[in-house]
């Protein structure tokens, strides 16, 4: 049956076609909701008269309107809150009072986020955007929404549903930050780069898509700002699928916002050979003293739960910020209890690889580029290694120097541990890192140390650098590289969640 959307028409300016037709049909589906809803309704129209009295005048029911009739005093009401500036919200927001069904609540809520972007962003061909995300559902959906909101969406927030469509209209009531893109048309530039976007749409509705976002930047004078990022987007899809994916427990260390001594820890499991699909495991907090047993007791958890001990080939990862860059990780990531015991009673084998990785650097967009670049230069071609020197003065910018000249350069070895901020060990690892080098090497205690230069030539000489997280378990294994020598390894296609929500929940079945 056809819909009759004249009944809901809202009070005010009409911006344009488009938009006046998206209104339509966003308040007439707002009045079947309410309609479908049997609670509402068990008591004839007493409970929806209870509704309209807890709105009291935020919104006010007009007394003109007819009072007889479900529908007539349905629409009333909905043509009210749609008078208002959130006046939808809250309507969405009084629902669970009245007992409303949840599916209800939900419903109007997301209908009242479409609304609110129709205020934002009259200019936008909604119902357009609707037809072509409404059924599109990627598989890697929360990554893309993360990486809109630069990593701010908080654990547990975000678009119900699973399509794209309802997350472009949660984004939509994200703020802009302070340079870059806003987040909803950020995503929108994600899911135009997306090669599993482009193959589910297909070439034709791929470039509506693509004719859709642009025409956002071009009305909101972002133009140059989106044409910057997508760049960065191609570089970074572009690689992809190119990589070996390393399978593996990922531990995220981020220092709280307020506090200096406390951490938020999650870990992941990355155990599926074939794509990036991380299981988030387990959420805790830490104070920098009880730090390093908090670690072990998040992985001691992870074992029991997901028993990822017995998946071969598996390297554990830590996010650290810089501050923590120098950790005894080897120590954390294989406590005794972990490993196998070697031919000596009481000797543990450290098997695993264990490699560290910038926290900082995932959440600096600008790096991204070069990161990217960099990393399909390790992929395609044998790479070159930087042995920095601290001979004379000036070493850190000498270094930075060939980084600048050499695109070549994937891997760097350090002449000093970063450890103090004022050190140049730590101004050495910013300086790779902003360059974006995927591969980063040092001993912990000393980088001058006797063995450590033949070991780490070992490493980084013996092989395609592509395949040293492989070398580095095999080197561990063997007694050939001791426990100090720490190893950064970064891939920029594999990131886990900034904020600590991507990746569904682990599930044995």
């Amino acid at each position: 049956m056809m819909r009759d959307h004249t009944d809901v028409r809202a009070d005010g300016p009409e911006p344009g076609q488009a938009a006046n037709r998206a209104r339509l049909r966003v308040a007439s589906d707002v009045v079947d909701v309410l309609l479908s809803d049997p609670v509402l309704f068990d008591a004839g129209l007493a409970r929806f008269d209870e509704l309209s009295r807890h709105l009291g005048q935020h919104p006010a029911v007009d007394a003109r309107q007819p009072a007889t009739g479900a529908r007539n005093r349905v629409t009333a009401l909905v043509r009210a809150c749609m008078r208002e500036p959130f006046g939808l919200a809250g309507l969405a927001g009084t629902l669970h009072l009245m007992g409303a069904l949840p599916e209800t609540t939900k419903t109007v809520e997301q209908l009242a986020e479409e609304w609110q972007a129709l205020s934002f962003h009259p200019d936008t061909d909604w119902d357009a955007l609707r037809a072509l995300l409404s059924v599109l559902a990627p598989a890697d959906l929360p990554r893309l929404v993360n990486r809109a909101t630069e990593g701010r969406l908080p654990p547990g927030e975000g678009p119900a549903g699973g399509t794209a469509w309802l997350a472009l209209v949660h984004l939509t009531t994200w703020n802009a930050p302070p340079s870059g893109l806003p987040p909803a048309l950020a995503f929108l530039l994600l899911l135009v780069h997306s090669p599993e976007v482009r193959s589910e749409l297909g070439q034709e509705r791929h470039r509506q898509l693509e004719t859709r976002a642009r025409a956002w930047a071009r009305h909101s004078a972002l133009e140059d700002e989106y044409d910057r990022q997508a760049e960065e987007c191609r570089s970074e899809f572009a690689g992809q699928s190119a990589g070996p994916l390393t399978r593996s427990v990922v531990v995220q260390v981020v220092p709280d916002t307020l506090d200096p001594d406390r951490y938020h820890l999650t870990c992941w499991a990355q155990t599926d050979p074939d794509r990036w699909s991380p299981h988030r495991l387990a959420e805790s907090v830490a104070t920098r003293a009880d730090l390093e047993q908090a670690v072990v007791r998040t992985l001691t958890d992870a074992e029991e739960r997901t028993h990822w001990q017995q998946v071969s080939g598996l390297a554990v990862e830590f996010i650290l910020p810089l501050e923590l860059l120098n950790s005894p990780v080897q120590r954390w990531g294989v406590p005794e209890t972990f490993e196998p015991r070697g031919p000596v009673p009481g000797t543990p084998v450290p098997s695993r690889p264990v490699v560290v990785r910038s926290l900082d650097r995932m959440r600096a967009r600008d790096t991204h580029r070069h990161w990217h670049t960099r990393w399909q230069r390790l992929l395609h071609s044998e790479g070159r290694v930087l042995w920095s020197s601290s001979n004379g003065r000036g070493a850190v910018e000498r270094m930075s120097d060939a980084l600048d000249d050499d695109p070549g350069l994937v891997a760097c070895v350090l002449s000093r541990p970063p450890g103090s901020y004022d050190g140049d060990g730590y101004a050495e690892v910013r300086a790779a890192l902003w360059h974006g080098l995927p591969i980063v090497v040092w001993d912990r205690l000393d980088c001058q140390r006797p063995g450590f230069r033949a070991a780490a030539e070992e490493l980084l000489s013996g092989g395609r650098l592509a395949e040293l997280p492989q070398r580095l378990g095999r080197l561990r294994r063997d007694g050939q590289l001791d426990r100090h020598v720490v190893v950064l390894w970064d891939d920029p296609t594999q990131q886990p969640d900034a904020g600590g929500a991507l990746g569904t929940p682990w599930s044995s079945s």
